[in-house]
This record gives structure tokens, sequence and C-alpha cells, in this order.
């Protein structure tokens, strides 16, 4: 299997090897829409750990000149906006996170 698939961007519809933001349940359930772009995850769920990752990018870095870009970046906290639609399936303030032990 390929390091970086092309697989489809469920914001956008696009498909390529761009870095993308997954949030899957305990039991490997998609818990909202699908893998997406960073950009269009930022976009569409209001994602402030995709929007961190993008602030201040030019639009056009994209594929390996964003990856390079993530792995320069150093860690961070960012906390998500609260929506008050809890009926909204990209709402990331309702899931449940739980931190991945070891």
């Amino acid at each position: 299997m390929a390091d970086n698939p092309v697989r489809p961007c469920f914001g956008c519809q696009q498909f390529d090897d761009h870095p993308r933001h997954e949030i899957i349940g305990l039991d490997g359930s998609d818990l909202v829409g699908g893998p997406m772009h960073k950009d269009c995850c930022a976009e569409l769920r209001g994602c402030q750990v995709c929007a961190y990752e993008r602030q201040g990018l030019d639009p056009s870095v994209i594929g390996e000149a964003f990856r390079e870009h993530l792995l320069a970046l150093p860690p961070a906290q960012v906390v998500h906006v609260p929506n008050d639609n809890p009926g909204d399936p990209l709402n990331l303030t309702t899931a449940v996170v739980t931190p991945l032990e070891g």
C-alpha cells in the first residue's frame, strides 16, 4: 500500500493524496462525514486543529509541501469553538474524544 494513497475528500469531492483529517470512533466508525482535506475540514467542520495547521499558509501549499509544513509545526493546544447545533453531523464539539493509551 502506498504511503500516501489517493482517496476522496468528503468536503470537496476531489481525489488526491493530500493530507486529511479523519475523525473516527473507538469502534473504527467514522464520526463526522469522512476524511477531509485540512482546509475543507477547517471550513466545513470549523475544526480549529486544521485551521491552526493551515494558518498563514498560501492556499497553493498542498501535497508534499504541506506534509513538510505539518512535520515542522511545533506542538500546540487548540480548542474547538462550541457549536450550538448538537444535531449537526459535522459538530466537533459534540464528539467524545478519548486519548490513546501508550
